[in-house]
């Protein structure tokens, strides 16, 4: 887990489309590569073969990095609930997982192994578009609490909130509604919002020229805490409204 970790921070660079699974120089690449190719057919078993990646939500074959294909493999072990024994060994190492910038004179015998939070807050900013990105960040902040205080103490943190905002807002808007993705980002902000120091600090903090909320009257000046209200309400609004159709259509 720590080497697939230390993958995602340390190899983004898109691997050349000639390397085929067999031909892989690391092992990590072909399990991670049939791992996730089994787990995407097995979410899309009722999904007809000719859907696509925007009506799904999830990227049946992820961009090509070792980044990418580690973080495939992470999710896989992680999700996969049928292992001989009752604990989810991979699991518990994800949960375990501590920062190695941290001092400590302590020795905490419960940490599973380190890896730089720092670096990896960065990549999560970058990425938080992505939806296998989007679901190894709600698998840490909802189970790993080391990870999260240290994402809710970050004075950049529109860095992080903006993507996963914007994320929200695309997927409700989009023709086809991405469901597993929009309530992803949902999940993420709600958790977030359960600290009282991260409600203060996101209606303190100011984004300007919002662009995506409105293309033909973009928003010049809001709080990142009512920018997020704006985007949870519309979220609610046209999800009533969809639902509202359907039950309609049903009758």
């Amino acid at each position: 887990m720590k080497s697939l970790m230390t993958n995602i921070i340390e190899h983004r660079k898109q691997l050349p489309r000639e390397i085929k699974e067999e031909q892989a120089e690391s092992i990590v690449l072909s399990i991670a590569s049939s791992l996730w190719s089994s787990f995407a057919r097995s979410v899309s078993i009722d999904t007809p073969p000719e859907q696509s990646e925007n009506e799904l939500g999830f990227e049946i074959y992820p961009t090509q990095t070792l980044a990418a294909l580690s973080n495939s493999l992470i999710l896989t072990l992680v999700c996969y609930n049928k292992f001989c024994d009752e604990i989810n060994v991979y699991k518990l190492a994800l949960e375990k997982c501590q920062n190695s910038q941290e001092v400590s004179s302590l020795v905490n015998p419960d940490v599973s192994f380190r890896i730089d939070f720092s670096e990896l807050y960065l990549i999560f900013c970058e990425s938080a578009t992505e939806p296998l990105s989007m679901l190894l960040l709600y698998m840490l902040i909802h189970r790993n609490m080391g990870f999260k205080n240290f994402v809710l103490a970050r004075i950049n943190i529109e860095n992080l909130i903006l993507p996963i905002t914007k994320a929200l807002h695309d997927g409700i808007s989009s023709a086809s509604f991405k469901a597993h993705y929009t309530y992803l980002a949902m999940i993420v902000l709600l958790i977030l919002s359960e600290d009282n120091f991260f409600c203060r600090l996101v209606h303190e903090t100011t984004v300007k020229n919002i662009d995506w909320y409105q293309s033909d009257r973009p928003l010049p000046e809001i709080t990142l805490g009512g920018l997020i209200i704006l985007v949870c309400v519309k979220t609610v609004h046209l999800n009533t409204v969809k639902m509202r159709v359907s039950s309609c259509k049903f009758i």
